[in-house]
């Protein structure tokens, strides 16, 4: 017995998509597609497709998920294969594959942020509040002895 919503409409399951659906969303992944072209073959082969029903799938449907999961590695993978494959080609344009990297895959550049040579993170508050009363310190002794002038309130 299928299994009812709320408002008494039957959820909606795999049994839904085509027999080999699998294999045709792998597939297509191992071409680079996105969910997004993902989302609109389901459409096309349903009729209708929300993005409500494949977050559902993805959250309760074990074998979706997998799937897309999977799918998702496989496409990545592919986009690495170009930008090995064209390191030394001086047509490939380098810049956008990395952009293309980095929006749709979450790449980032490597901060690498420290200070006196110690990287930041591994200072207490404490050492931090120091260096800064330091800094403040070092400063004040610098400048011409201001007592004279009166301070702006």
């Amino acid at each position: 017995m299928e299994e009812i919503t709320q408002g008494g409409r039957p959820k909606e399951g795999l049994e839904s998509l085509p027999p080999l659906w699998k294999e045709n969303i792998l597939y297509a992944y191992s071409l680079g597609a996105s969910d997004v072209e993902i989302k609109a073959w389901i459409y096309g082969v349903r009729g209708s497709f929300s993005n409500d029903l494949w977050d559902r799938w993805i959250k309760e449907e074990r074998e979706f998920w997998e799937t897309i999961s999977s799918g998702r590695m496989i496409a990545e993978a592919f986009y690495h294969k170009i930008g090995r494959e064209n390191l030394t080609n001086p047509r490939f344009n380098h810049q956008a594959w990395y952009l293309h990297m980095k929006n749709r895959f979450s790449w980032k550049d490597k901060l690498d942020i420290t200070t006196g040579n110690e990287p930041i993170n591994q200072l207490t508050e404490k050492e931090v509040d120091k260096k800064i009363n330091d800094l403040i310190r070092k400063v004040a002794a610098a400048r011409p002895d201001s007592a004279d002038e009166e301070s702006p309130a």
